[in-house]
């Protein structure tokens, strides 16, 4: 018999395999197993690696994180246009995550949250958490991915790159 089976987002190598393989189920040796014979639907994902003198933490809803950029080596705060606007720096905000699955929006300190122009005083938004490597993550906002491109402001952009990636770290 020929059985189709659809890979679980969450399975295998933390998520870095995704799709559907069809496979015979035989025996060998007595025990049954899975044999795959077509493997053209399965998405292979390279996670990605990054120096850092972190390491981050799985995103979870109600743990407070510190957001860290990667490449630019630095943490997001609130800094230039009165301290609203999402910036880089040494010191950080905290952010507590609420949402569920891999969508959260980012309570500050300040009472408010991370939301519209990447300002820290705005209403809830919610943004996409993609894990790329182990504890390193794209974050997402209508499409666009946020992080550096050399500045000392945090943008967007079109397409993930090397300035998108984030670990968030906790107190411990």
């Amino acid at each position: 018999a020929v059985y189709d089976y659809n890979i679980p987002a969450d399975y295998a190598v933390g998520g870095w395999l995704s799709g559907k393989i069809t496979a015979t189920l035989g025996e060998y040796k007595g025990n049954k197993q899975l044999t795959v014979v077509d493997w053209s639907e399965v998405t292979f994902k390279t996670p990605v690696t990054v120096e850092s003198p972190w390491v981050g933490a799985a995103i979870e809803n109600g743990v407070t994180y510190y957001l860290y950029n990667v490449k630019s080596n630095a943490f997001l705060k609130g800094g230039n246009d009165w301290g609203t606007r999402a910036s880089f720096g040494e010191d950080a905000v905290a952010f507590v995550a609420e949402g569920s699955g891999n969508v959260y929006g980012l309570k500050s300190t300040y009472g408010s949250y991370l939301g519209d122009g990447l300002y820290v005083d705005q209403a809830k938004k919610d943004f996409v958490f993609d894990e790329v490597g182990e504890g390193i993550y794209t974050i997402a906002k209508d499409g666009a991915y946020v992080g550096y491109d050399g500045g000392n402001v945090v943008v967007t952009a079109a397409e993930a790159n090397d300035g998108s990636y984030w670990q968030l770290l906790t107190k411990e």
